[in-house]
């Protein structure tokens, strides 16, 4: 007999698509029917025509190709050509985007022998001559050493001579070939040659080399099957999407929406051709993909559901260094000396290319080997190359070809910054810029005052409108601008910002004190020369690409490089510092005189010779297997952008209509997506609300969440029809899971990193098991905030999924299923109204606001609300029965004199409150924000999905260490370091969790600067709600980590008429400590003893108040009910239900005449079951399954069997 399942799933079986145990799926199987005996004909026909047979068949082929590899090349695929060969397979069209050494080359010359020999069509293009040549007689080899005689190659290169030119074109016309290389120019210029020819696979080695020309480009795309009306078709849509996101930039939605609703209409018109077309493959491959955002590209995406993204420059492994030096070229000279041949040598943009001439005269001098790289010529490279000259000098600008066109990772060694690299900003509207000023705004912003950084603020987002100018737009907009005249639509838009933009800095910089305080900037440095104002400002982007230069990827890993800034203006190498740090994780300055600098380019030598010899094919046994491959699945889609992020501009595609983001880390190659949350929820159709009793064992049935597109209604039974608007527009997750057993097969390994808890470990469980019988490798990642540096540690220790909190989910969901639905029905029955419901944990809940709102309703109090002179209000309560006679005392106290005593003063050391946990949290921003729970929450974790904070649901204060080294940093920056007192806030056993706390030493003004300025670009725009929460989190948490305040408090007794009012109030700060950053009132002594009352009024109050949603969840945390993921939830659902109220900007939580009702009912008929009690013993059992102490199958069958007695479940069900 079959081994009990935990679990039974629909729709998973690979192989029919039907039901499936858990356990079959955990074995990698089809369900018991498609595969009942492995010995069986027929069972084995049935899995060949299946989808799951059809990826066996892929399998099976890559084995085939990979039998191929080892006797062309005398070795294995690696995993990275296993990965690009079952794309192949399934005729994908992808990017390539992989290190020097990874074997990209080698693959498409191997790949394109074997697919010629079953008579397929290949194309391969390359950038040059050389290449063809190369690539040409690499083929042959390989043709040679396979045996493959039949096979004829054609290829065409200018080392060619005549004859051999004449016999190659003709070979190529006469189709005489299935094999054909070429360069994207010989695609242009014998375009003759190849008029009607089409192609199985073309595999283009650099994709800029056919982004040079829109003609070349779109001749490649007709050569695998599309013909220039469905080109034109794409493009149009190319031209739609950029019109409506530039309409969504100027707030006109409407517009927008217009164009989108377009795009749907030629995008379905598109599919249709497609499909109709037998359509070839495409492979971009090249090391580095900077494919110019052209309209071209994104055809990639519109045709073949792929984008090209960019190699990052922020992988980096970079010894970076300064030294302070007044003379400059003697410095550099010094260094090169030093350092040897292999260098880039950078002088920044102030400087000029006057100095980049000089400084190439001095190193000649001096007798080293330089040319000045102004801009490309020919054998430049080369004889670099070849070590005919040891350095290159040139400019460091983003836009320089030698901070941006070399990649040359077997000779380039270091890079000498001979001054910090930055630029001259001019406030001349001749050399405006929109992204420049936005830089420039973004740094002044921090000199003005509250109102005139909101206005900074306004004019950055406007600049940030008008940032995808064309060059000729700008220039045609200054030009009118100086004429004076007007323009209209985008260009009269644009016009109008800039003119803002100079008007505002005009005002500003007019201003002696804004000007003093720019001035007076350790970062920011201000030029009066010629009349005229202009900026100095650092430029980041320049360093991080010229420093990039001397680490790059390659199939050992990323090389190491040496960076060294000879520092020659002060306040601009602060700034760069601090950008750096913003911009790269972990970055740090070596003083060069601590470094040994004879060690270090000895060890960076070594690994060029290495590099070198595995570019010449000397080495490619000596790594085994270097990239590997694998998927990582993550709950939000903003996760996934955030992660993908980390390593540049990632390739992207789309599978089942789910976003894939493909990056390479240096070591893998790896595809990111998300779930969007649950993909499975339990039926509500079969066994008792979709649990089964199977021989005394609970068994759950799931099926793939669906969602209405017209109600949004979320269901899990497979009806064709949404059960609440009987709309028949479905999404249906099954979706995402086929997309992600299509990305499980064709990596080695498949990585979940869901939320840290058991719900993310339940999401992580129906992954697993959804793509186990396509993948064998399976781990679990934990990491509890979205930074490169967590990934990356996350990824060093995989796990094992922990089944105990999978059981825990699985209890907490059937029970919040069998007693949600149980007592729904019943007391949907009994008030005859469908949308009640009841629930575990929100019945106890209702009670304390209902016991709480009967507690006010029978303390009315009459309450005094006294203005003194002095600013002090007085509460006190009249001690009166009705309205009448509290007017009457009113009317008596106003304009009388209180008497003032003070009763004594004394010094008290304040301490500061620990960081965040969840609970704290939303009570905070009820009080502080006039935020909901359930809004707290949602802000609350796209901070966390965009990387800004840790995970935010948690019980713990615990602070590691970590987050110990944020705080002190920005404390010691922000106030010195005699204000930091680090603290673990550490109590007992809390494992991995920690605190909310932020994950970099960012202010929130700071933050606001570097999200205007383009440098945090993040998935999800933050709004005002977001700035505010974030806030919250940082104060708070800086102050945890901040040395204890003292103040003076006095105590002072106010008396009038019979009223006395007892006031202890903070007159004095002695040392202010954490208040730095956590405010706390402090009142001007009180000399007088006698002060009048200005204004007196009186509320009607009581002695006991409603709870507000912050006080209800404390609550629940303090009495053990819910957890960090469900105080928000509950609190949702009893406002959703209409059970409870929420009133003021305090939100009050006020019981309705519904929600008392059904809490008496359920009291009354029910109390046993939705007690506090019972509750909490429940969740304790939780606890216990968690940690494995308790079987779960016990505690559901004792929940089966209490439910069954209380008449609230029907076995028969």
């Amino acid at each position: 007999m079959e081994k009990l399942a935990l679990a039974i799933f629909k729709k998973l079986c690979p192989i029919c698509n039907g039901e499936i145990t858990s356990e079959r799926l955990e074995q990698g199987l089809p369900c018991s029917k498609c595969l009942p005996d492995i010995h069986d004909k027929n069972t084995f026909k049935k899995i060949e025509q299946s989808k799951w047979g059809n990826l066996l068949n892929v399998k099976n082929n890559v084995i085939t190709l990979n039998n191929f590899f080892k006797l062309a090349l005398g070795s294995e695929m690696w995993s990275a050509q296993k990965l690009w060969a079952k794309r192949i397979f399934q005729n994908k069209s992808f990017a390539i985007v992989a290190p020097t050494g990874s074997g990209k080359t080698v693959f498409g010359i191997i790949l394109s022998i074997y697919l010629s020999m079953q008579g397929k069509k290949v194309l391969f293009i390359l950038p040059t001559s050389i290449l063809v040549e190369q690539v040409s007689e690499k083929a042959e080899a390989f043709i040679g050493k396979v045996k493959a005689s039949k096979i004829s190659i054609a290829y065409y290169h200018s080392f060619l001579t005549k004859k051999q030119k004449e016999e190659m074109l003709n070979k190529i016309k006469n189709n005489e070939t299935n094999f054909i290389i070429v360069t994207s120019n010989f695609v242009s210029r014998y375009h003759s040659f190849m008029v009607g020819k089409k192609f199985d696979l073309v595999f283009v080695d650099d994709v800029d080399s056919i982004l040079r020309s829109s003609k070349i480009f779109d001749k490649v795309l007709e050569y695998i099957g599309f013909d220039k009306k469905t080109i034109q078709s794409a493009l149009q849509i190319v031209d739609l999407r950029s019109k409506a996101s530039k309409m969504r930039r100027l707030g006109r939605t409407r517009e927008a929406e217009s164009y989108m609703k377009m795009i749907e209409d030629l995008k379905r018109n598109l599919n249709k051709v497609i499909k109709k077309r037998k359509i070839g493959t495409i492979i971009v491959s090249g090391a580095s993909l900077r494919g110019r955002r052209t309209r071209r590209i994104k055809l990639f995406k519109e045709l073949l559901n792929f984008d090209v993204g960019s190699k990052t420059e922020y992988l980096r492994n970079i010894v970076d260094a300064y030294v302070f030096a007044s003379d400059l070229k003697n410095e550099a000279i010094k260094l090169v000396k030093k350092l040897g041949s292999g260098g880039i040598i950078f002088v920044p943009q102030d400087k000029g290319l006057g100095f980049v001439k000089e400084l190439d005269n001095a190193f000649k001098e001096a007798g080293i080997r330089s040319e000045a790289y102004i801009r490309p010529r020919k054998g430049i490279l080369r004889r670099f190359s070849k070590g005919e000259v040891d350095v290159l000098i040139g400019l460091t600008s983003y836009k320089s070809p030698l901070t941006r066109g070399i990649d040359l990772p077997h000779v380039v060694k270091y890079a000498i910054f001979v001054g910090v690299p930055k630029f001259k900003l001019s406030l001349n509207i001749d050399e405006f810029k929109p992204s420049r000023m936005i830089i420039l705004l973004a740094n002044i912003r921090d000199y003005l005052d509250k109102d005139l950084r909101y206005e900074c603020d306004k004019r950055i987002a406007k600049l940030r409108n008008i940032v995808m100018l064309y060059r000729e737009q700008l220039k045609d907009i200054i030009e009118a601008i100086k004429a004076g005249r007007r323009l209209v639509n985008y260009e009269g838009y644009a016009q109008k910002v800039i003119i803002s933009i100079y008007d505002f800095l005009k005002n500003i910089l007019s201003d002696k004190e804004i000007l003093a305080k720019i001035k007076e900037s350790p970062t920011l440095r201000i030029s009066e020369g010629s009349g005229e104002i202009s900026f100095i400002l650092a430029d980041p982007i320049a360093y991080i690409q010229g420093s990039g230069r001397t680490s790059r990827l390659y199939s050992g890993g990323i090389s190491k490089g040496l960076a060294v800034t000879i520092v020659d203006d002060d306040k601009a190498f602060k700034q760069l510092s601090k950008e750096l740090s913003y911009r790269l994780d972990d970055f740090k300055w070596y003083d060069l005189a601590e470094l040994d600098l004879d060690k270090l380019i000895k060890e960076i030598s070594d690994e060029r010779v290495l590099i070198k010899e595995i570019l010449e094919g000397k080495t490619f046994l000596r790594l085994k297997d270097p990239i590997k491959t694998a998927l990582l699945v993550v709950e939000s889609p903003n996760k996934a952008r955030t992660i993908s992020r980390f390593y540049g501009v990632p390739n992207k595609r789309i599978i089942e209509g789910l976003p894939v983001y493909e990056v390479n880390t240096g070591d893998k190659i790896i595809q990111i997506a998300a779930t969007g949350g649950h993909l499975l929820d339990l039926v509500t159709n079969e066994g008792i609300y979709g649990i089964l009793n199977v021989d005394g064992k609970v068994i759950p049935i799931y099926s793939t969440i669906k969602k209405c597109l017209k109600c949004g209604e979320v269901f899990t039974d497979d009806v064709k029809k949404c059960p609440k608007c009987n709309a028949t527009a479905i999404r249906d997750s099954i979706n995402i899971i086929r997309a992600l057993r299509n990305l499980a097969f064709e990596v080695d390994e498949v990585l979940i990193g869901t939320d840290p808890d058991s719900e993310g470990e339940k999401i992580a469980w129906d992954v697993a098991l959804a793509v186990r019988p396509y993948v064998e490798k399976i781990n679990r990642i934990e990491f509890h905030e979205v930074t490169s540096w967590a990934i990356k540690e996350a990824m060093k220790k995989p796990r094992s999924l922990n089944e105990n909190l999978v059981k825990a989910q699985i209890v907490r969901r059937i029970e919040d299923r069998w007693i949600g639905f149980g007592l729904s029905v019943i007391i949907q029955d009994k008030f005859d109204l469908r949308s009640l419901s009841a629930g575990r944990v929100q019945t106890p809940v209702l009670g304390w606001i209902i016991e709480r709102y009967r507690q006010k309703l029978n303390s009315k109090i009459y309450i005094a609300q006294a203005k003194l002179e002095n600013g002090i209000y007085l509460n006190f309560d009249l001690k009166v029965s009705n309205g009448w006679e509290a007017r009457r005392k009113i009317k008596e106290l106003k304009g009388k004199k209180v008497k003032v005593s003070v009763r004594g003063e004394k010094e008290e050391e304040i301490k500061p409150p620990p960081p965040f946990t969840t609970d704290s949290m939303l009570k905070d921003a009820a009080l502080n924000l006039k935020m909901t729970a359930d809004k707290a929450m949602r802000i609350a974790q796209q901070l966390f999905e965009i990387g800004l904070i840790t995970y935010h649901r948690t019980d713990s204060t615990r602070v590691s260490p970590l987050g110990i080294s944020i705080a002190k940093s920005y404390i010691s920056e922000k106030f010195g370091e005699e204000y930091y007192q680090g603290r673990s806030w550490s109590f007992g056993s809390e494992g991995a969790h920690e605190c909310i706390r932020p994950t970099k030493p960012i202010d929130v003004q700071e933050l606001i600067k570097l999200v205007n300025a383009g440098i945090l670009k993040f998935p999800q725009r933050l709004t005002r709600a977001h700035y505010s929460l974030y806030n919250l989190i940082f104060n708070r948490f800086i102050a945890s980590q901040m040395k204890p305040a003292r103040f003076v408090r006095t105590k002072y007794v106010f008396d009038v008429d019979s009223y006395s009012v007892e006031l202890n109030l903070f007159t004095r700060i002695e040392y202010p400590g954490f208040t730095k950053v956590f405010n706390i009132l402090v009142h001007d002594k009180i000399t007088q003893e006698q002060l009048s009352i200005v204004d007196i009024k009186y509320i009607k109050s009581s002695k006991v108040k409603i709870l507000t949603q912050g006080e209800i969840i404390s609550l629940m945390k303090e009495r053990g009910l819910g957890r960090p993921s469900t105080y928000a939830k509950i609190v949702g659902t009893l406002l959703k239900r209409r059970y409870v109220m929420s009133v003021g900007r305090q939100s009050y939580l006020i019981p309705l005449k519904k929600g008392m009702k059904i809490y008496e009912f359920l009291s009354k008929h029910y109390g046993e079951l939705v007690s506090e009690e019972r509750t909490k013993e429940l969740l304790s059992k939780m606890d216990k399954i968690e940690e494995g102490s308790i079987d779960y199958q016990k505690v559901l069958s004792t929940l089966r069997n209490d439910l069954v007695k209380l008449k609230v479940l029907k076995l028969e069900e």
